[in-house]
């Protein structure tokens, strides 16, 4: 039986800003996966392109690589025998070895083989915040409670087909540790016909994320080949602190021959600033993701409005290639109804009382490209579309490219697709991104994005608005000894113009950073980090 306890005293922050390339979400979204993946590792003569992917540590065309060697040779005996993989190395074994397993189908397992992680993290900034100075004569609200965050995470893998864990949290300034939790209890099985079962919190990652998403997603990134790749995972146990974007309640999932369904039912409460029309109707304009609940205020807004939720996805896989199809609805009612500000961004956006989301989604490799696409319909007038590949060139260059559309009026409450928007609705874009790698240590990644906004945002009074990003990343390592990257992007938006200018102006952003680390002891190594960021726009020159 193996234990493993981790104990964060403190993390000290000078400053408010973190890197602009993973935000604390993200962050903590991606220690999410690998945890998964370490509890659950790639059984690798099991693995499917979708286990691959979202690990994020392989490229197209390596995976494509695995998948042609396990044909021409059948089952592995070892981890070790996929060195031989063309284009796989040492270096590239060593970095996924802690998430790959090499199971024998008859290996028996008992309860001295389980295993646990039990997390205790505690941080606080080193500068004070307002929110616990003392009262002053411009403004008496103050937090609860002290300035620390806390977080107790357990997650248990009793054995192959069961794990368990569960979570307490609060943010500084809260007054009860467990003022967030979180729970679920996962049976897996792959050869039975019920092959899973969770109970508590979880999340779907289906399609290309226009209905459903979960689990670890790059987005727009230096990454540009994998970044653009999305499988159908089906359910996923949730334990993140973040305290949005689950379901809580009960899945199962069947599977016979070629055929999967999944099927989930849900209710949770969400936080809400409630109103009451004239006629004494109560209802949100919308739901608080934060979870902060360190003032009245805050606390006066805690489980306002109920959610329910039923969702079916039901899959087909090819029986001679990874081609596969899915078919995906939810249904979502809620206990007051959603209405619209008057903001004119927000005339076209949804509202209503109940949803019903539906998207038919497939991921097929065809000459040497890995494609995706997905189409979703939430009502009239209400659709979005996601089209997509990736594919190896040669074996120096990879290319990939995304086309999305999604209409001003599509929403889906757990929708997570690509696209420059944080969520899915409203825009029109193409991405385009390119990978070449010099030699086994240096690479340089780029992409470009044009996009297109339909209807008024946010800060963007005016129709039919667009603009671009564009990024260049060089990377080189030399394993063991020093790395480093310099980087570039460029991106440039329409905005409303402040005052004296009128109408919409445009505004540039430049970002240059380059990043050096160097192993200087077996235990320490040298870290630095320099970035200038320029704007320009006709009410703003600036830089930083």
């Amino acid at each position: 039986m193996k234990y493993l306890t981790i104990i964060l005293l403190s993390a000290f922050s000078l400053q408010g800003q973190v890197d602009d390339t993973q935000t604390w979400d993200e962050s903590e979204i991606r220690q999410s996966t690998y945890q998964h993946y370490l509890q659950n590792p790639i059984d690798i003569n099991q693995a499917q392109a979708s286990d691959w992917y979202p690990l994020g540590l392989l490229n197209a065309k390596q995976i494509a690589s695995f998948f042609d060697f396990k044909k021409n040779t059948g089952q592995f005996l070892s981890i070790w025998e996929l060195q031989a993989i063309p284009d796989w190395d040492i270096p590239t074994l060593k970095r996924i070895q802690a998430f790959i397993i090499c199971r024998s189908p008859n290996i028996s397992w008992d309860l001295k083989s389980s295993k646990h992680l039990w997390i205790h993290r505690m941080e606080f900034t080193a500068e004070e915040k307002k929110g616990f100075s003392p009262p002053d004569g411009r403004s008496k609200v103050r937090y609860f409670n002290s300035p620390y965050t806390e977080l107790h995470r357990y997650r248990g893998q009793i054995s192959t087909s069961l794990g368990l864990g569960f979570l307490m949290q609060k943010d500084a300034g809260e007054s009860d540790i467990a003022d967030f939790t979180s729970f679920y209890l996962h049976w897996n099985k792959p050869k039975s016909s019920i092959h899973k079962i969770i109970i508590g919190d979880f999340v779907n990652q289906w399609g290309q994320g226009l209905v459903q998403a979960g689990g670890f997603s790059l987005g727009k990134s230096y990454e540009s080949i994998i970044s653009t790749q999305k499988f159908h995972q089906g359910a996923l146990p949730y334990s993140s602190s973040m305290e949005s974007g689950f379901y809580r309640g009960l899945l199962l999932g069947f599977q016979k021959k070629q055929w999967n369904m999944e099927s989930f039912i849900s209710k949770r409460k969400w936080d809400a600033s409630v109103q009451t029309d004239s006629a004494g109707t109560e209802f949100y304009s919308t739901l608080i993701t934060s979870g902060l609940h360190r003032t009245l205020s805050e606390v006066d807004k805690i489980n306002r409005v109920q959610e329910w939720s039923v969702g079916n996805s039901i899959s087909w896989q090819a029986k001679n290639t990874p081609l596969s199809i899915h078919g995906n609805i939810v249904w979502s009612r809620w206990s007051m109804p959603k209405r619209n500000s008057t903001k004119s961004y927000q005339a076209a956006e949804w509202q209503g009382q109940e949803l019903v989301n539906s998207s038919i989604s497939a991921n097929f490799p065809w000459k040497k490209a890995q494609w995706m696409a997905e189409i979703a319909l939430a009502g009239p007038n209400s659709w979005a579309i996601l089209q997509g590949a990736a594919w190896a060139h040669s074996k120096a260059t990879d290319f990939s490219y995304v086309f999305r559309y999604q209409s001003s009026r599509y929403f889906s409450p757990q929708a997570q697709a690509f696209g420059e928007n944080s969520e899915a609705s409203n825009e029109l874009g193409l991405f385009l991104g390119n990978q070449y790698r010099w030699s086994k240590r240096s690479r340089l990644s780029s992409y470009l994005d044009i996009f297109l906004f339909p209807a008024p945002k946010y800060l963007v009074s005016q129709a039919h608005t667009w603009g671009w990003e564009t990024l260049s990343r060089y990377q080189f390592e030399r394993r063991n000894q020093y790395n480093y990257f310099i980087q570039i992007k460029w991106t440039s938006k329409q905005e409303d113009a402040p005052k004296p200018y009128s109408d919409i102006i445009r505004r540039h952003q430049w970002q240059l950073s380059g990043d050096f680390k160097k192993a200087i002891h077996k235990q320490w190594d040298w870290h630095s980090r320099l970035m200038a960021t320029y704007i320009h726009s006709p009410a703003q020159k600036d830089w930083g």
